[in-house]
């Protein structure tokens, strides 16, 4: 536990010697995971956006070196998006039953902190790639093995691939460019969850008119 504690206390210290806005967030690590990174010097992502499944939207900037750092509640999942001209979501190789996902799912925070450096960020057009697998780090069932090797990281025995892909749709009402009076109810997954909403489209099944 000791060493869990140095270490998370030294990543603090060097996030906020990097990062001087980093009193914008709480930092509370009881109840937050600090999701951090530096995006590299060719990148022009001006803002960084995570969404999780309840719409919910959570926003930093990167300093001038390129450094970031996003307080996020655990026990959720998010897409994480890289405001450019164009928006780009952070990808990753998960374990093998998923293959490249572009959602991060973040079990519970712990006693001692909970962070998670994603390294450097690469945005090619509209995806981002960390140089530092976050699957890797993340154990959601807690029972020893990373999610980059569980394949039933929620230990229940079903099959992720599925079981996942399905706990990560959202409903919407979606309404048609040449018609922003009357909308439709449809299941979209997560990872478009912020275009859709950028596009004026509304959390939840559409009201009657």
């Amino acid at each position: 536990m000791k060493n869990h504690t140095n270490y998370f206390l030294a990543s603090l210290f060097f996030l906020v010697s990097c990062y001087p806005e980093m009193g914008k967030i709480n930092l509370n690590p009881q109840t937050s995971w600090i999701l951090a990174g530096r995006l590299l010097k060719q990148s022009n992502a001006k803002e960084i956006i995570a969404i999780g499944v309840d719409g919910t939207l959570y926003r930093t900037e990167p300093n001038e070196q390129g450094y970031f750092g996003l307080e996020l509640p655990g026990n959720n999942t998010y897409a994480i998006h890289f405001i450019t001209p164009i928006v780009a979501i952070l990808k990753y190789e998960d374990s093998k039953n998923i293959g490249m996902r572009d959602t991060l799912r973040l079990p519970p925070t712990t006693n001692h902190g909970s962070w998670l450096n994603l390294g450097q960020i690469d945005i090619k057009e509209e995806d981002a790639f960390p140089t530092i697998n976050p699957a890797i780090y993340l154990d959601f069932d807690k029972d020893g093995q990373s999610d980059f090797t569980d394949i039933d990281d929620q230990n229940d025995g079903l099959d992720d691939r599925y079981q996942r892909a399905e706990t990560e749709q959202v409903i919407v009402c979606h309404y048609e460019d040449d018609d922003q009076n009357v909308g439709r109810s449809t299941k979209i997954f997560l990872s478009s969850l912020y275009i859709h909403l950028k596009h004026g489209d509304q959390m939840g099944i559409c009201k009657p008119q």
